[in-house]
């Protein structure tokens, strides 16, 4: 075991960080792709498959009444993925509706009751994310969590990991065995997921689809959760001989992963 830090570790470089589960009685390690030189990192899998936002059927607007609302800032997705909260929704605006079952298209993928994406991080592991600045239509939020915008994926700004592996992402072990198989994925299957931007500035959300482009859905549809986070570049960090890395661990806190956990997740044979 070595230590090194974030800054020192190369891009593509595997990262466990929080613990999340499609269920909240069972939880695994998030494994992450250090995407730039500059900390930031990606989900190398899809973790979940949940609405972008619910129907806010108090609003005057016809389309976000039927179908959710399109604006990143004031989204459901974005609320939950900066939560530590075990109840997190709160409503962010007037005509606001959580994720529940009345809300969303699927009733399978509402997500209301499900802990916040952060409630399962150690405090360590929060300390060391960096609160970006993100520009939405209602205006800047600061998030620790976001989702990936399509110019991180493609073109002369995307991230440089993926200037060396493809963009699309296969769906968390997790996800397919306790509800990805109901939605016809498998452990082969590219799932698409999420991204920040709007389609054709209209009332439909982009997500990059299983063929690898851009495509859309309503809001209240459901698609995978990718997410970004970007790491302080100090974040001491230990690397095994395999070349995964976590955040040390401080103050004696409890081990997040059993060793079999840790060798199931990253599919090392036990030696």
């Amino acid at each position: 075991m070595v230590e090194t830090t974030v800054s020192k570790i190369r891009v593509g470089t595997k990262l466990l960080l929080g613990q999340y589960g499609v269920s909240a009685d069972e939880i695994f390690p998030i494994m992450w792709l250090k995407a730039t030189p500059n900390g930031d990192f990606i989900a190398a899998k899809v973790l979940d498959y949940i609405c972008f936002d619910g129907r806010e059927r108090q609003s005057a607007d016809y389309n976000m009444r039927m179908f959710g609302n399109p604006d990143y800032g004031r989204s459901n997705i974005l609320q939950f993925l900066n939560s530590q909260d075990e109840s997190w929704w709160n409503p962010t605006h007037e005509s606001d509706s959580p994720p529940d079952r009345s809300n969303v298209c699927n009733i399978n993928d509402a997500y209301h009751d499900h802990c916040g994406f952060l409630y399962n991080f150690e405090e360590y592991e929060i300390d060391s994310l960096v609160r970006k600045l993100i520009h939405t239509p209602s205006g800047v939020r600061e998030s620790l969590m976001r989702l990936p915008s399509y110019s991180d994926l493609v073109g002369d700004d995307r991230f440089q990991l993926f200037s060396r592996r493809g963009i699309r992402a296969n769906g968390s072990e997790d996800y397919i065995l306790h509800r990805g198989l109901y939605a016809n994925f498998d452990t082969g299957s590219y799932v698409e997921f999420w991204l920040s931007d709007l389609y054709n500035n209209g009332d439909y959300k982009a997500v990059l689809s299983r063929n690898g482009e851009m495509g859309y859905k309503h809001p209240y549809h459901s698609a995978g959760l990718r997410p970004v986070c970007t790491l302080k570049p100090d974040t001491v960090l230990e690397m095994d001989e395999n070349g995964f890395c976590w955040v040390k661990q401080v103050g004696g806190q409890d081990k997040l992963f059993t060793n079999d956990e840790l060798f199931e997740l990253l599919g090392v044979a036990r030696p």
